[in-house]
């Protein structure tokens, strides 16, 4: 990803930012190592780790931002972001955490029920009985650990190197986050299948700060942009923007702080 999260004309992460400068709240945005330094990325494609792919460059954002004299630190991650969160907020101790569509359950868990909702309900779908079988036998070789840093990257789920799935293994977010006391902020669209609401719902608010909730919005999709009826990718192709229900709550969340 770019510092904006850009997915065809949609930059979920300029919106955020621009939203949260409108009501006087400064952040923090950067392209991602594996964006700005593609070749170098490559060469150590098969030694990769979720350290790497997400956890370093957040914790360099957060110190950055306490240098520059914030009076308060607060980590937003979307995705793959608000899973990583605790583990980033353990690290670099922001004084709250914000997670949009960010889950609870193992990366790999996910993965099948995400191919199956495109399947029965694309009809430009070409996922196919193959393609499934080969995910499903991805999938299950990481959840039952039959793998280790010798296994190809194509027998592992979405291609990725075996030391990035290792550097996951036993990582269990909830858990972390329930002995942080940094208020938890957990935020999800009701039509997103990526991270379906049943995740948000698992975090139980995160951390145990009396300060930390939850809010599911109906008709928002994985990106938190409106929209009817069953979500596909071919929404992601159109241009849209962040919920402004979202980004009030977001804005009226930190201003309690």
């Amino acid at each position: 990803n770019d510092m904006d999260e850009t997915l065809g004309p949609n930059k979920l992460f300029k919106d955020v930012a621009y939203g949260l400068a409108a009501n006087g709240i400064a952040s923090i945005r950067y392209n991602k190592r594996t964006y700005d330094y593609p070749s170098q990325m490559t060469k150590l494609a098969n030694e990769l780790t979720i350290l790497q792919v997400v956890i370093n460059d957040a914790v360099k954002a957060i110190e950055l931002a306490r240098k520059k004299g914030a009076k308060k630190v607060i980590l937003i991650g979307h995705s793959l972001g608000g899973y990583c969160a605790p583990m980033i907020a353990e690290l670099a101790k922001p004084d709250a955490v914000i997670t949009l569509a960010g889950s609870v359950s193992p990366l790999e868990d996910l993965l099948i029920g995400q191919y199956e909702h495109i399947r029965e309900n694309d009809t430009s779908s070409n996922i196919n009985d193959f393609q499934m079988s080969m995910i499903k036998t991805q999938v299950e070789r990481v959840q039952k650990g039959e793998y280790d840093s010798a296994t190809a990257p194509p027998l592992l789920p979405l291609g990725l190197p075996a030391s990035f799935w290792l550097s996951l293994k036993d990582y269990e977010p909830q858990k972390i986050a329930k002995k942080q006391t940094q208020p938890y902020l957990i935020l999800n669209g009701e039509r997103d299948y990526q991270v379906t609401p049943s995740e948000a719902k698992k975090w139980k608010n995160g951390s145990k700060n009396k300060q930390s909730k939850t809010i599911i919005y109906p008709h928002l999709n994985h990106m938190f942009f409106a929209g009817e009826g069953a979500c596909l990718p071919s929404e992601y192709e159109k241009e849209g923007h962040f919920s402004q229900e979202t980004l009030n709550d977001i804005v009226n969340w930190i201003s309690q702080l």
